[in-house]
């Protein structure tokens, strides 16, 4: 068998941990506690690019083959290969949309001080977008990243 790499695999999710060069001594294939040890081969891997096999492939511990399931949603997916579904808790994903909106407001703040030189046309413009940012979350139910989430369109004048 011509290993190319040792693999170490979350036994209780089939996510991979890490991925190796195989030194002199390789571990042993199996698994102890929660880490399943895999050699990767021209046959198993399929790829040379380990970023992208490691991105894109969980290991399945029922059948003992790599599953490609893509990148995933965000980073705090995990891949459910019972159900083959991507599952993450929701709260930073919410965390990182309102970091993104914050600085969305914030570039806008110029727009509400008395002493720009929009018309107050623009500024009631720029108020109902900023309105529209401020309310962006009540409407989302589990968004999978920020670029998930429908933005307002800012104002042309911004």
């Amino acid at each position: 068998m011509d290993v190319k790499y040792v693999c170490f695999i979350k036994e209780s999710t089939g996510k991979i941990e890490r991925i190796v060069f195989p030194q002199n001594e390789f571990p042993k294939e199996g698994v102890t506690g929660d880490v399943r040890v895999v050699y990767l081969t021209e046959t198993n891997m399929g790829t040379t690019d380990l970023a992208e096999f490691m991105d894109k492939n969980w290991f399945n511990v029922q059948t003992l083959k790599f599953v490609e399931v893509g990148p995933p949603p965000n980073n705090y997916a995990d891949y459910n290969i019972l159900t083959s579904s991507w599952s993450w808790d929701p709260e930073p994903v919410l965390a990182e949309i309102r970091s993104y909106r914050a600085q969305l407001l914030l570039s806008t703040d110029w727009t509400q001080v008395s002493d720009n030189t929009l018309t107050d046309a623009q500024r009631q413009e720029a108020r109902t977008y900023r309105t529209a940012l401020r309310d962006i979350t009540s409407t989302l139910s589990n968004p999978k990243n920020v670029e998930d989430v429908s933005w307002p369109t800012p104002p042309s004048f911004l």
